[in-house]
């Protein structure tokens, strides 16, 4: 019977792993992955019909930059300002300060990303379905249909994982309007990956093994 003898920690990886990966791939050759702990807040009364099939697709487009959403809760009907559903620019501020000290409670300092629903993010600007402030944790969505709604959330985290200014591509993520595509700029791709594994936790996937998040394929 095989055994490991004299074990150190880089023996006892090869004991415990190499026998699953070595008939499939090379782990010098996995994909790096990260995941990022979510909360959402739907605001007052807002439609929250579409809003598990929106990260969905958020998921979808994220996908691109080797990043994904895990949700780790969701509060329904948070009351913010006169509790109609729609934010002000004041109430979007209240609610992003709030937003960052949940996420402290939730996932840790430096941790997560906050998602907040509104029927209207911002009432003062009518064509915005959408906000966010450059490397805060906390962005906005509108309600809306499962595609446009993951659409922007992708977009907002984007310039929430630090993407200042929008692409001239409107098949690319961070065209500045919907509808827009969900190509990633791979610089940009570069940029948010790099703060993503600061918000969140990374991990390795051997190709043609396991899928994203797959706690089995985590060395």
């Amino acid at each position: 019977m095989r055994r490991c003898q004299k074990i150190t920690f880089s023996m006892l990886f090869a004991c415990l792993f190499l026998p699953v990966l070595s008939a499939k791939a090379d782990i010098s050759a996995a994909a790096e992955w990260v995941d990022i702990p979510v909360v959402v807040n739907i605001i007052d009364a807002s439609d929250a019909n579409n809003v598990d099939d929106a990260i969905k697709k958020a998921n979808d487009i994220l996908a691109g930059a080797h990043i994904r959403l895990i949700v780790k809760k969701t509060n329904k009907n948070v009351n913010v300002g006169n509790n109609d559903g729609d934010l002000t620019a004041d109430e979007g501020n209240t609610a992003q300060g709030n937003g960052e000290t949940e996420l402290r409670n939730v996932a840790g300092a430096g941790k997560g990303i906050k998602i907040t629903i509104a029927d209207d993010v911002w009432t003062e600007e009518s064509a915005t379905n959408g906000w966010s402030i450059h490397r805060n944790p906390v962005v906005f969505a509108e309600t809306d249909d499962p595609n446009t709604m993951g659409n922007v959330i992708a977009h907002e985290i984007g310039h929430s994982l630090t993407i200042n200014g929008h692409s001239n591509d409107p098949n690319n993520v961070m065209y500045p309007t919907t509808p827009r595509g969900v190509n990633w700029d791979p610089n940009d791709v570069n940029e948010i990956f790099t703060n993503a594994k600061k918000r969140g936790t990374a991990y390795f996937i051997v190709p043609g093994t396991l899928g994203p998040g797959d706690d089995s394929s985590r060395p």
